[in-house]
């Protein structure tokens, strides 16, 4: 009788050790996180990362550059208390754009926001689905001898939230003004739905 010689198992152990480390292998190795994602382990399971500015989309790579959900034009209904604890409504559009510097993926750009219909736009930063709009002052304008004509529009911190089916936000501000000489505020919901 002929004797198996002891490579056999030597080999069939191997492809053993092989087949374990194959099932307990890097989760990432078969995850497409895509342009702007990166893949990372967490718990053994394969999690994408997308980069600042951009976000999965329905298969899960990073694809979406977050801003192009906020684009377009908006109809505004806006209602608003004055600092003399007055109620008014009023509708309007906004137009929001997003930046073409790559740099600043996440800033957008309203326009007409609190029907000022002034330039340059209000300015806000984006997080997916939440929007900020930065304290500053808007609509600032000085004859050409540098004398201050109107001193703007001075929006206070402001947040707001896209909801899930990206063709509503909601958005909260407060803005100081002046109007024919004299120091106005109002506080602010805004609820804008995509045309």
């Amino acid at each position: 009788m002929k004797r198996i010689g002891t490579h056999w198992y030597k080999a069939l152990f191997a492809g053993m050790i092989l087949l374990a480390l194959g099932c307990n292998g890097d989760p990432c190795s078969d995850t497409d996180c895509g342009t702007f994602g990166t893949c990372s382990e967490v718990s053994d399971e394969a999690l994408c990362i997308c980069d600042t500015g951009y976000e999965p989309d329905d298969e899960g790579r990073c694809e979406i550059r977050s801003a192009s959900r906020y684009e377009g034009t908006w109809t505004a209904t806006e209602t608003c208390v004055d600092q003399n604890n007055q109620t008014s409504t009023q509708t309007y559009s906004v137009v929001i754009t997003s930046s073409s510097d790559t740099t600043q993926l996440t800033r957008i750009f309203l326009s007409n926001l609190g029907n000022f219909d002034c330039q340059p736009n209000v300015v806000g930063t984006i997080s997916r689905s939440s929007l900020t709009i930065a304290e500053a002052t808007y609509c600032v304008e000085v004859d050409n001898m540098g004398n201050l004509i109107d001193p703007g529009v001075q929006f206070s911190t402001s947040t707001g939230r896209l909801e899930a089916t990206n063709d509503t936000l909601n958005l909260s501000y407060e803005a100081v003004f002046e109007e024919n000489g004299v120091a106005q505020s109002k506080a602010c919901e805004v609820f804008l739905v995509k045309e």
